[in-house]
């Protein structure tokens, strides 16, 4: 059982050491804090200073000073004075960090935690509640582990993530059955109480609430009383319990003055606004509000300033003063819209935080339990991948030559029966070029299926330093005839300087001809292609667009799809497997690559390349 005050103050009188002294000052501290928070802070700067005279350029007692400081973070939170607070916990943490004193960390990281989330600094509020309970954990603090579950709740709470809340605030009752803490054990009821009301289960909260205050009246803690009296006087505002929420603040408003709890006087004053604003009495609203205006405004709690702006609109509102019920609503939109844009942008920040902090605990988890199994199926894995990357090149092979032998045998008697047909034979001559385009056609499909097959093993692939410039200036020119033919006006810009990129030549370059030839194919005679390139942000982008008869809208998702074609009288007139598109974006995905592509029926289509360009190391080779 803790000291009391009298009997501490004893043991500051008869201190014979500076250590004494120091550690008696600041358990008085801790102890005054609950009625006397400016005593409070003079104690615990008084055990600093103590702490801090030089001996030989060291301190005298430095792991005192590190209490002191982290008792002052909580003492300047208690008082409204959050940037002391502030310099108090950074200070307490570096100082820490030098000393190794490592179980002072985890509360001064709570009341950092606190403090930031009243200014709502939810990324860092988080952050630090959670290094916390982490570093608890790993100690073995079990008084510390509760208080940073209730406190990492609390965060979660300004986060919106309620049942988050109510989560660790079971876990924290959990530990409180074996180690016995009633302060805790109210600490947490209250912070229930308060989620069970924003999830707006009222008898839940109620409960929590009263067995919240009384435990702290049992208990002779009036700062416990203070914060347990304004959840209750909230649970009781929207249960439509007005004068038993306004009984309420009048004990919390007394107490508040008493014991110098700034923030819980300005939370009274903003709470009897609102209920005698509720109960329609505006002119006893007003004063409340204009009180928790100056109040806040001084203190820069803007949560508080624009909360006040809107009781006293309306309250103004209930008189009849329009005009200055529309100049607090202004005030109130402005203030709590600012707000709430900077704390949308922390709470993703916030979240994305907690998520990472969440993911590298489990992964470390996983690894340390798992590390030689994962191992073990890692490797069952390759090899057996190995195995169906083998039977697939065995499948290619042999289809290869299962699937193109009696095409290229059909191909062959066609020819030798094209010398048996008289030439007078219309239509014999007709059937034969009729198999043969067939043939043909039929050979083109086996052979876009395989290289397909080939290409997707990834194995298809030899890599080399090559000129972007170069590998399009050698798509063209295979292009060339066929353009011509159709009277196509092709314009190539080449990139300037020219770029590199590490690439399999002959397969880069099948991927740009297959969009080369297709542009050719679907754009009518007298029409254009262009073909451009540009690099940056470390990617080269290769460009061709036509101005071809276009692809419609409702197709553009799947044209890379194998054996896709656009249903259309226009498309279906050109021959093509559909697997050329398919081919292409194969290839480019085996140079770690993407391809896009848009399209405007009867105005033309554009697809674009983007690649990886050459590291310097590759480029070295």
């Amino acid at each position: 059982m803790p000291d009391s005050i009298p009997q501490l103050e004893q043991k500051v009188a008869s201190a014979a050491s500076v250590t004494e002294k120091v550690d008696a000052l600041n358990g008085l501290a801790w102890e005054v804090r609950r009625h006397d928070i400016a005593r409070a802070i003079d104690l615990s700067r008084e055990a600093y200073a103590l702490a801090s005279e030089s001996t030989g350029g060291d301190l005298s007692y430095p792991t005192g000073a590190a209490d002191s400081l982290s008792n002052l973070v909580i003492f300047y939170q208690i008082q409204g004075s959050y940037e002391d607070g502030l310099s108090a916990g950074f200070e307490a943490v570096a100082l820490c960090e030098t000393i190794g004193y490592t179980t002072g960390l985890p509360k001064v990281y709570r009341g950092l935690g606190n403090l930031n989330n009243l200014l709502g600094n939810y990324a860092d509020s988080l952050a630090f509640h959670l290094k916390s309970l982490q570093l608890s954990e790993s100690l073995g603090l079990s008084e510390e582990i509760i208080r940073a579950l209730n406190s990492t709740g609390a965060c979660y709470s300004e986060l919106g993530e309620y049942h988050k809340s109510l989560e660790l605030y079971q876990r924290a009752l959990t530990l409180l059955d074996q180690e016995n803490i009633p302060p805790l054990r109210a600490q947490v009821y209250n912070n229930m109480a308060m989620e069970y009301l924003r999830l707006h289960e009222f008898d839940a909260a109620l409960k929590h609430a009263l067995l919240s205050n009384n435990l702290y009246h049992q208990l002779g803690d009036p700062a416990g009383e203070l914060h347990s009296l304004g959840t209750l006087a909230e649970v009781y505002i929207d249960r439509e319990q007005y004068d038993e929420a306004l009984d309420c603040l009048q004990k919390h408003n007394f107490l508040a003055e008493t014991t110098g709890y700034r923030w819980q006087f300005v939370l009274a004053q903003i709470l009897m606004a609102r209920s005698y604003n509720r109960k329609h009495m505006p002119a006893e609203a007003i004063p409340f509000a204009q009180a928790t205006l100056a109040m806040a405004e001084e203190m820069k709690t803007r949560e508080m300033v624009y909360k006040s702006h809107k009781e006293l609109a309306d309250a103004y509102e209930m008189q009849g003063d329009f005009p200055k019920a529309l100049y607090h609503f202004q005030l109130y939109h402005t203030v709590r819209d600012r707000m709430l844009s900077e704390e949308n942008a922390r709470r993703v920040q916030s979240l994305r935080a907690s998520y990472e902090i969440r993911v590298a605990q489990q992964e470390a988890e996983f690894y340390r339990r798992e590390k030689e199994r994962i191992e073990d199926q890692r490797e069952q894995d390759r090899q057996y991948f190995e195995r169906l990357a083998q039977m697939k090149d065995d499948l290619v092979s042999n289809a290869s030559h299962d699937l193109k032998n009696p095409l290229t045998n059909i191909l062959l008697f066609a020819d030798l029966v094209r010398g048996q047909i008289p030439p007078d034979s219309s239509e014999g001559h007709e059937y034969l070029r009729l198999l043969v385009a067939q043939a043909e056609r039929m050979q083109a499909l086996i052979s876009d299926v395989l290289d397909l097959a080939r290409v997707e093993t990834g194995r298809a692939m030899t890599r080399q330093v090559q000129s972007i410039n170069e590998l399009l200036v050698s798509a063209l020119h295979e292009q060339e005839y066929a353009a011509e033919q159709k009277g196509l006006l092709i314009d190539f810009q080449p990139i300037k300087p020219d770029e590199q990129a590490a690439l399999d030549p002959q397969q880069m370059r099948r991927a740009v001809n297959n969009l080369l030839s297709n542009a050719v194919k679907y754009t009518p005679k007298g029409g254009s292609i262009r073909v451009w390139a540009n690099a940056k942000s470390g990617a080269v982008q290769v460009y061709v667009a036509d101005t071809g008869i276009g692809i419609p809208a409702n197709d553009l998702p799947f044209v890379f799809d194998p054996f896709y074609r656009v249903n259309e009288k226009q498309h279906l007139s050109v021959e093509g497997t559909g697997l050329g598109l398919a081919i292409t974006r194969s290839i480019i995905q085996q140079h770690q690559g993407e391809i896009a592509v848009t399209s405007t029926p009867g105005k033309g289509t554009e697809f674009v390349i983007s690649l990886p360009l050459a590291e310097e190391a590759q480029l070295a080779l």
